[in-house]
């Protein structure tokens, strides 16, 4: 296995690429976009550090963020402001589990569902398995898309959020995003990713 052990700091911003406004999708840039797409769908393994910020009609939602991939097993936690306690997701392609701040314990399928159900939040889980990577879900035709002039992801719509990359990092010739936007008709997620730790499958 080879081993990429990326170290990202949005506070760097020397070290960051800003995305482009989009253009008009060419050849070209098409091209480069289905290649640009072939490392981070190789990725089988990888560590996230970052913060989320969820705004709703009626409140804010803050916490530090840590997800951890290995394959199709997850786990999540979000670090709630001091006081507040930790709740972690921990799950598979088959069952979910989240474990509260008071300790409780709820069991799904789908972890969406649950965490809509138990938090009345929407966090995503099953799409930012892809958009985290900065490449969409598969599907057999995807349309609603814009790519900046680098031909990487500058918008994106599926499952009914539209999808905004507002930052990029650069290293090694790896592509990913570190500035995230997500929007739907209830609610607006924010994601910012402080670390990067990475694994290529041989």
């Amino acid at each position: 296995m080879k081993k990429i052990t990326l170290l990202l700091s949005i506070f760097l911003v020397s070290a960051c690429t800003t995305v482009l406004p989009p253009k008009p999708i060419t050849p070209e840039m098409q091209a480069l976009w289905q290649t640009h797409q072939i490392q981070p769908n190789a990725l089988h393994q990888w560590q996230i550090n970052g913060r989320i910020a969820i705004t709703t009609p009626d409140e804010n939602w803050v916490a530090n963020v840590y997800w951890q991939q290995q394959d199709n097993q997850y786990r999540l936690q979000f670090h709630i402001p001091p006081g507040q306690g930790v709740m972690t997701l921990n799950g598979n392609a088959g069952a979910v589990t989240l474990r509260t701040s008071d300790n409780q314990t709820f069991v799904a399928q789908d972890p969406d569902e649950l965490i809509e159900k138990v938090l009345k939040l929407t966090i995503p889980v099953k799409g930012l398995h892809y958009w985290i990577r900065g490449i969409p879900k598969p599907i057999e035709l995807l349309t609603d898309y814009q790519l900046d002039e680098t031909g990487y992801l500058y918008t994106l719509q599926q499952d009914g959020w539209a999808i905004e990359y507002k930052r990029y990092q650069d290293i090694d010739n790896l592509h990913l995003p570190d500035k995230i936007t997500l929007q739907n008709n209830k609610f607006k997620v924010k994601i910012a990713i402080s670390e990067w730790h990475v694994n290529f499958a041989n």
